[in-house]
């Protein structure tokens, strides 16, 4: 509670604002997260980076400054409801890592709520989160270049590089930690198609895993409050993020369906498909999750027989 308090103290330092209480939010599964709740009734959510000895996947390290970068940039060039970043802190004179403090967003996520909602309730919700996410996406890479949302980030010019550096580091990951997988068929696959990445010429900002967990909504109004959930951040196709994997219509009318109008759409969804899904097996051997590992393999292979039947046809 002190170093807490501390934090509060640093981060409003013109006036004293007493915390109340403290809760750990359960979502906070590679940062921890903590709610704050102050004595003037105010929220905060603080998000703690984890020790330098703890392994993590390549494309993890840092990702709290990834959201801070994202949350700054969304904050100052879109109308997008995210929570106010109050301060980003990587000196460690408090805590022993990194932190983030920013606002409580109102909502209850969509993963919970999506059960109790009618057809049109989430066609509303799914046309709302797709006109938001194309705002994010229209945000331009002042580097006009590709890689992750860090200043420190290595950066690409061509989609085609950038990609085929993001499943390298995931492969290797997992052969650092000696997880079963068939590497030799996923780079054969990566290299074989890698020609169709080469029709993505514009960096946009995504987010890997945006899924109904990043998404709030007002439970009584049945209406989007804000997103969440900007770690794993970056100037990549839009089409890498999880939010297009299986899309509903309304998503896609409200981002706008020339994202998919492209002739190779198909064989780099599958790729990505592959990528997202090594990602998350491999991540079940650095950090524990909900993650149905042979869930993420089944679809795994299901979609390395379906790049070897495009080959085919």
């Amino acid at each position: 509670m002190s170093e807490a308090q501390s934090i509060i103290d640093t981060a409003f330092p013109n006036r004293h604002r007493a915390i109340i209480s403290t809760e750990e939010l359960a979502h906070g599964v590679y940062n921890p997260s903590y709610l704050i709740l102050l004595q003037d009734n105010s929220r905060y959510v603080l998000k703690v980076a984890p020790p330098p000895d703890v392994r993590v996947l390549h494309y993890e390290s840092f990702i709290l400054e990834a959201e801070a970068s994202t949350l700054r940039l969304i904050q100052e060039r879109t109308t997008v409801p995210v929570p106010e970043l109050i301060v980003y802190d990587e000196n460690c004179d408090i805590l022993d890592s990194p932190y983030l403090l920013m606002t409580y967003p109102p909502g209850v996520t969509l993963d919970k709520l999506r059960p109790l909602l009618s057809s049109s309730d989430l066609d509303a919700i799914d046309h709302t989160v797709g006109h938001y996410l194309r705002q994010v996406g229209n945000v331009a890479s002042d580097r006009q270049c590709f890689g992750r949302g860090l200043s420190r980030a290595k950066m690409y010019v061509s989609w085609r590089e950038c990609f085929m550096a993001l499943t390298e580091a995931v492969l290797r990951d997992g052969e650092d930690m000696l997880v079963i997988l068939p590497y030799e068929q996923l780079r054969q696959q990566f290299r074989q198609w890698a020609y169709t990445l080469d029709e993505v010429v514009q960096p946009r900002l995504s987010v890997l895993d945006f899924g109904d967990s990043s998404v709030l909504v007002d439970p009584e109004t049945r209406t989007v409050t804000g997103l969440i959930g900007f770690e794993r951040s970056g100037w990549f196709d839009p089409l890498l993020s999880v939010a297009f994997q299986r899309p509903s219509s309304a998503f896609i009318e409200g981002y706008g369906k020339d994202v998919l109008d492209t002739a190779n759409k198909k064989c780099r969804s599958l790729l990505y498909s592959c990528y997202y899904s090594s990602v998350k097996i491999v991540g079940t051997y650095y950090q524990a999750g909900n993650v149905n590992e042979m869930e993420e393999r089944k679809n795994l292979i299901r979609c390395l027989d379906a790049l070897v039947s495009w080959m085919t046809e």
